[in-house]
């Protein structure tokens, strides 16, 4: 026979019976089918009209009793059906291959594989044959990728994008007629993306009938934690749905950086519970949700800044979110509770006064714990005490407060006033319009504005007018006499914050040296949780008769790295070895030169490392310090205070561990030549030099001394026997002397027959050939 199809060819069929009426046998019959219209088959079957289509072939050979013809739990029958594709239920399905059986009444479904709206399936069913024709059905998935769920469950309308590999095993139950279906199973995703949410592996039984898809024993590892739970999505407005979920130890981090509209950065481990519900909708409304979220963290930081013992609670509501977060930061407490409207119906007016809906407050937050929590060394003499509280809402007006910084103070000295703001609150911004008090004895003004629609147009402004420099300076193992410092600066507050800025010095003493207008431009930048960097270029100004110019870059993250240099013309030389009260004048000679340095994993001072190379100009050697104590055994004849000079000289040495170490320090004068080597503390101010001092030139062997050049400049260093014949030629035109103790307190010991070093050894023999250096 033929089954029509519009437009189409038919679909056939061709078989054979038998059967033995007389006398009786068994009926036997087989059946072939090529591509018969299932749209037509499915016409005939009570209620399933329109509920399939495709093009179905296959073969089926059948037997019953002759005696139980009218019995189908009687019929045995086999056969296979194969279809290109064809839809059912809804579904579609390609690659449809399948055995059948049939068995006391109830019709089976053998190794049916089949690719099911994109998803390979495999599987097995079985329906009865008789009353509402009960089925049951197994489909399995091996892993493989998916787009959407719904190519397994159109009905579950997901809220978000899914990819990744999926693997299920399904269960089906239900009748035909009336037709009727649930379904269980369990599924596990890898490599899953739900939205933003990356999760390495997920697990979980669902459930799902014709009201809703139910999830339970819901278990993921996600963001070195864990996350269980269950859920019921309802397939239809009418019907209730809700969500329990519990996540343990979540890192805070990665979960914000899944996010990238997070507006802060979080870092920490994080546990709570979401609880939600979606009431049936009522007649002609939508169905609105209800959540409540949970929060505890015993350590958190928020943007950089630690947060102690969080505590949050979110509840989502039809008219919108209330929520209240508690904890500790910087040694006092912050509390921050609200509630965020959801936007408006266009049909629902504005109001004219929107209320208050919101407030933050900080107690007690303690200044000096910031430069630990933000990894910003420099910080750390700030003294003071933070109270804020802002009220806010949004609409207009949005709301304000006020902010107050109490016994504010830089090191151990504090000024005995604070600094107060008043601070407003609009729908797109938070701003001081102005602050105002006293530090350090200078005045403080400033202003800011941090905008909440664009973070990056967010800035500041920041003054400090005439500030004390020994308050300043002080912290860092510097004093400061007379001195004022301006600070000047400004820049933006957004997720890096950045300015630039000015300090300067006014006429005063630091450490002992004299300044006058220096000036000192900056600029620095610092991102949360990675580090700053402040940088200084065309820096400038007096310093003990000469001129200073520098640059310098200071990083810092998990350590701290400095790097810089310093140009000084016409320096007096005494300026690189401290305070000396025992000379007059201003020093011994112009010094022209530069200092550079660096330093990495920086703790202090003594972990700065550098290099000085300068010529010093004529001056009297009498003015050198520590000179003074020798000086009457190099010329014992003068009685008079400067008149032993010198037209030139050259000075090297590296600054490491605290140490100022000479490298060379040669002086030619047309009476004496002078060399010094050894080491000063920079901050002890101890000594530990070896000098020579060699008076008149008339006499000495020139020949001999410049055959001992030739021999130094040959073997590139100074052999121990020139050195030894050096030392011995030189003897009675040198004094050597050890000069120990401080440099306001040297002590010097004097050895006329001391072995000069290889340093001291080329000093002299450079006048008969120079040496390369």
């Amino acid at each position: 026979g033929e089954v029509p199809r519009p437009g189409s060819p038919p679909g056939t069929f061709v078989g054979t019976a038998r059967y033995g009426v007389d006398p009786q046998t068994d009926l036997t019959a087989d059946l072939k089918l090529a591509s018969i219209p299932l749209a037509e088959v499915f016409k005939a079957l009570p209620g399933l009209a329109g509920t399939a289509s495709g093009l179905v072939s296959g073969s089926a050979k059948l037997t019953a009793p002759g005696a139980r013809l009218g019995d189908v739990t009687a019929y045995v029958a086999d056969g296979t059906l194969t279809s290109p594709g064809l839809t059912a239920f809804g579904r579609r399905a390609e690659k449809v291959s399948l055995k059948l059986a049939l068995r006391e009444g109830v019709a089976r479904i053998t190794d049916a594989a089949a690719v099911v709206e994109g998803l390979p399936l495999t599987g097995s069913a079985s329906v009865t044959l008789a009353g509402k024709y009960p089925y049951s059905a197994t489909i399995k998935t091996a892993p493989t990728d998916v787009a959407n769920i719904k190519r397994l469950i159109p009905e579950a309308d997901l809220p978000f994008e899914l990819t990744g590999k999926l693997e299920t095993s399904t269960k089906l139950s239900g009748t035909l007629s009336p037709v009727t279906f649930a379904a269980s199973g369990t599924a596990t995703a890898t490599g899953l993306t739900l939205g933003t949410v990356k999760v390495e592996k997920v697990t979980a039984d669902w459930t799902v009938d014709d009201k809703a898809l139910t999830l339970r024993n819901v278990r993921s590892d996600l963001y070195e934690g864990t996350i269980t739970g269950s859920a019921k999505f309802p397939l239809k407005e009418t019907e209730a749905g809700e969500f329990n979920v519990t996540f343990a130890k979540l890192d805070a981090a990665a979960v914000t950086r899944a996010v990238p509209s997070t507006p802060v950065r979080l870092e920490g481990a994080i546990s709570g519970t979401f609880h939600g519900t979606l009431p049936p909708a009522r007649k002609g409304d939508v169905q609105r949700a209800t959540a409540t979220l949970n929060l505890t963290s015993p350590r958190l930081r928020v943007q950089g800044v630690p947060a102690e013992r969080l505590k949050g609670k979110v509840d989502v509501k039809p008219g919108g979110i209330a929520y209240d977060l508690t904890g500790e930061t910087l040694g006092g407490s912050f509390d921050v509770s609200g509630t965020y409207p959801f936007a408006r119906e266009k049909k629902e007016p504005p109001k004219d006064h929107e209320p208050v809906s919101g407030r933050i407050r900080l107690r007690g937050l303690q200044l000096a714990r910031l430069a630990d929590a933000l990894g910003v060394p420099a910080l750390e003499p700030l003294r003071g005490t933070v109270n804020l509280t802002v009220s806010y809402g949004h609409g207009e007006p949005a709301g304000g407060g006020r902010l107050e910084v109490l016994e504010l103070g830089w090191g151990r000295s504090g000024v005995g006033q604070g600094v107060r703001a008043v601070v407003r609150v609009t729908p797109t911004a938070v701003e001081i319009p102005e602050l105002s008090g006293r530090f350090a004895d200078g005045t403080l003004r400033g202003r800011l504005r941090y905008n909440l629609v664009n973070p990056e147009r967010s800035f500041y402004t920041l003054t400090l007018d005439g500030a004390d420099a020994g308050r300043l300076l002080g912290p860092f193992g510097f004093d400061a006499l007379g001195a004022r410092i301006t600070v000047s600066t400004r820049g933006g507050l957004g997720p890096r914050p950045h300015g630039t800025g000015t300090v300067s010095f006014h006429r005063g003493k630091v450490s002992g040296f004299q300044l006058a207008e220096v000036r000192v431009p900056f600029g620095w930048s610092y991102t949360p949780g990675i580090g700053g960097r402040l940088s200084v270029r065309d820096a400038g100004g007096q310093l003990l008769g000469g001129r200073v110019t520098g640059e310098a870059t200071v990083a810092w993250g998990t350590s701290a790295h400095v790097e810089g240099r310093l140009k000084f013309v016409s320096l007096s030389f005494r300026a690189l070895l401290g305070r000396f009260g025992q000379s007059s004048g201003l020093g011994s000679g112009p010094m022209n030169g530069q200092f550079t340095f660096s330093g990495s994993e920086m703790r202090s001072l003594d972990d700065l490392t550098g290099q000085v190379v300068a010529t010093i100009g004529e001056g009297p050697v009498y003015d050198l310090p520590v000179f003074s104590q020798f000086a009457q055994y190099v010329v014992p004849s003068v009685s008079g205070r400067g008149l032993v000079r010198f037209n030139r000289g050259e000075l090297r040495g590296r600054l490491a561990k605290g140490q100022f170490r000479i490298e060379r320090l040669g002086l030619t004068g047309p009476e004496s030549r002078l060399f010094v080597d050894g080491t000063v503390g920079v901050r002890t101010g101890r000594l530990d030099l070896d000098v020579v001092a060699a008076t008149g030139q008339v006499g000495l062997n020139a020949g001999l001394l410049r055959s001992y050049a030739v021999r130094v400049l040959a073997a590139g260093s100074v052999p121990v026997q020139v050195a030894l014949e050096v030392s011995r030629l030189l003897s009675n035109r040198t004094v050597r002397a050890r000069v120990t103790g401080t440099i306001d307190r040297p002590v010097v010991t004097v050895n006329v027959a001391g072995l000069l070093t290889g340093a001291a050894v080329q000093f002299f023999l450079e006048p008969y050939l120079p040496l390369p250096r």
